[in-house]
């Protein structure tokens, strides 16, 4: 695993959806750290991202279908000492699942959920602002919900799936990956 570029070198690789077509974005103030790894080496990145970004506790994870969203919280909550399985919520929509120190942790899949409004009937909203870990696939729907001091994680796959580039952002990023209309 190792940091590839800054961020001036990304800048077209960062885009935003507008209005229904796709815009480069750019954010002259936003501190990037690109890694590429396959899925062996999650255990790592896993590792140096807890070491590097681990005072945040929401992270939203912003990846097309099948990138590695939840594999890659399954090792995060593993490292973090969650006790028993950790699966995806896509059905259920929120999983909560404890930690050795009993302390719980909350993994929201927002797939399913269509508007900002169902994000707030499930409770989005409080899970978000709880202090706990709090980790948030396909965050778009979660709009005017998104705490700003969130760690974003883009997933690309790279290499014809053979790898992962995941992009961490910070500032004022917005999704880029939406749920299929």
């Amino acid at each position: 695993m190792s940091v590839l570029r800054d961020s001036a070198e990304l800048s077209l690789h960062l885009c935003s959806r507008r209005w229904g077509s796709l815009v480069p974005i750019f954010i002259m103030d936003q501190k990037e750290k690109v890694f590429r790894y396959s899925l062996e080496e999650i255990p790592s990145v896993a590792e140096k991202l807890l070491e590097q970004y681990g005072e945040q506790r929401v992270w939203l994870l912003d990846a097309p279908m099948g990138a590695g969203k939840t594999t890659l919280i399954k090792e995060v909550c593993h490292q973090l000492g969650v006790v028993g399985d950790v699966l995806s919520p896509t059905f259920a929509i929120v999983n909560v699942y404890p930690r050795f120190d009993g302390e719980d942790v909350y993994h929201m899949d927002c797939y399913r959920l269509e508007s900002e409004a169902d994000a707030r009937r499930i409770g989005a909203d409080e899970y978000l602002e709880s202090g706990a870990w709090c980790f948030v696939e396909w965050p778009a729907v979660l709009g005017n919900m998104l705490p700003e001091e969130a760690l974003w994680l883009r997933i690309d796959v790279i290499e014809e799936g053979r790898r992962r580039e995941l992009s961490v952002l910070e500032g004022d990023v917005e999704p880029f990956y939406m749920q299929e209309e």
